[in-house]
């Protein structure tokens, strides 16, 4: 009768075991929208790795990219209607949604810390108090102004102890490096 018992029991572990091992066919999202307009910036570096691993494709929809330096570009790309969708940091959000209240966080691609302040030896700023009388370069209306301000202000220095000049990402790259600005506020990948 164990005998029994307990070839029922081995027979009855070995159905479940195979009941739980049958293969499950997983179903592919497919995405309600086949055509898309995205407005990008080289720092949503997970946009570029879902359209090089076909994600996108796979998902069923066809993704066009406007590359930008900035998100407060790519807004502005959608703001005009150029495009269905921007990446942009919570700050270009946030200071264009009082004017178009309309805009909407559809998600969060990453969380990054990748703002810097770079500044130029050979133009004596070797901490932060020399900052004080030096041309910075900042992307007006970006992040990187609402982070350069901040930096300011936490270090004692007002707006009026620096001369702030307006570049893109990459003009003040190329500015720094000809020394026509003395410290910059860039992200990755420009810093």
């Amino acid at each position: 009768m164990i005998k029994k018992l307990l070839g029922i029991g081995i027979i009855f572990i070995v159905m479940v075991l195979v009941a739980g091992c049958e293969q499950k066919t997983e179903q592919k999202y497919l995405s309600p929208f086949k055509d898309v307009k995205l407005a990008i910036t080289k720092s949503a570096i997970l946009g570029y790795i879902a359209e090089d691993r076909g994600y996108f494709e796979e998902s069923g929809v066809h993704v066009r990219f406007k590359h930008h330096q900035s998100g407060k570009k790519a807004v502005e790309t959608l703001l005009s209607d150029d495009v269905n969708i921007a990446t942009a940091t919570d700050f270009v959000l946030a200071s264009n949604s009082v004017k178009h209240k309309d805009l909407r966080v559809l998600g969060t691609i990453s969380i990054a810390d990748t703002i810097r302040i770079v500044a130029r030896k050979d133009k004596g700023i070797k901490e932060i108090a020399d900052l004080k009388g030096k041309r910075i370069g900042v992307t007006k209306k970006s992040a990187g102004e609402f982070y350069l301000g901040t930096f300011l202000l936490f270090n004692n220095i007002s707006d009026d102890d620096v001369e702030l000049v307006n570049l893109s990402p990459l003009n003040m790259v190329e500015n720094l490096a000809e020394g026509k600005i003395d410290a910059g506020i860039v992200w990755a990948p420009y810093s």
